[in-house]
């Protein structure tokens, strides 16, 4: 029926290894996310899984949609498996590339990302706490500039929350680097919870849920701009993630 369809469409018998081969680079299987970093999306399980082996070296993973969404409503949801030893936060962006490609650094002198004086004087107490130095806790893309408008829910699981415990967990909008607002949220994360949002760009609205009841407040979106959703990975242990659900 298609072979027919598209030999009426141009008039001209098409051989049929042209079109065995069109339709096969057609239906090429095309990675729905892009990862920066340590782990990789495994779609051959259902649902599809992000794994993250143990690494001592990076300790940050960025992954971003290829599909982004302006229009009608959409829903994200992920199921923790195994949750990291560090930071995990998922949410949407407006700059797909600038999300995938940031770097973490430490503390940059550009101020590359969000904060404020009371996190700086929070880092101040990581040198007590760690060998390295100051570590940056926002050197996170959802926080970069270069990540455009973006919206996420954050929580830290790293042993260092015994220094700030709930300080940084919550829900974050993020535009151009400059942090424009920040709900606390008092709600652990644990392994087998699903973490989600729902896109609406009818009403222009982003909602975040834990284990499917609503947390926070719903946030306003642009509605000229297109959402990707993406996730961030902090720590250094085994993660696995299943994405439940990303239409």
């Amino acid at each position: 029926l298609v072979s027919g369809y598209l030999r009426s469409l141009l008039r001209r018998i098409i051989p049929r290894d042209i079109v065995h081969e069109f339709f096969k680079f057609y239906y090429e299987s095309i990675p729905t996310f892009l990862c920066n970093g340590n782990g990789t999306f495994n779609y051959d399980t259902c649902p599809p899984q992000f794994i993250r082996p143990h690494d001592d070296g990076k300790d940050k993973t960025y992954c971003i949609s290829q599909v982004g969404y302006s229009r009608g409503v959409h829903a994200f949801k992920m199921k923790i498996v195994t949750l990291p030893n560090g930071s995990l936060s998922i949410g949407a962006v407006t700059n797909k590339a600038g999300f995938l490609q940031f770097e973490s650094s430490g503390i940059q002198s550009d101020h590359d990302w969000a904060f404020d004086s009371k996190q700086l004087d929070i880092r101040i107490k990581f040198l007590q706490f760690e060998s390295s130095g100051i570590q940056s806790d926002h050197d996170w893309a959802f926080d970069s500039k270069h990540a455009g408008h973006s919206y996420q829910v954050y929580y830290d699981n790293s042993e260092r929350k015994q220094l700030r415990d709930w300080y940084f967990d919550g829900i974050y909008e993020t535009d151009q680097g400059k942090q424009v607002f920040n709900e606390k949220l008092k709600r652990s994360w644990n392994e087998n919870d699903t973490v989600s949002f729902v896109l609406d760009c009818t009403q222009s609205m982003l909602t975040f849920y834990l284990n499917d009841k609503k947390v926070g407040s719903s946030l306003a979106l642009d509605k000229d701009s297109k959402y990707y959703p993406a996730i961030a990975v902090g720590g250094n242990t085994d993660v696995v993630l299943q994405i439940v659900q990303c239409e």
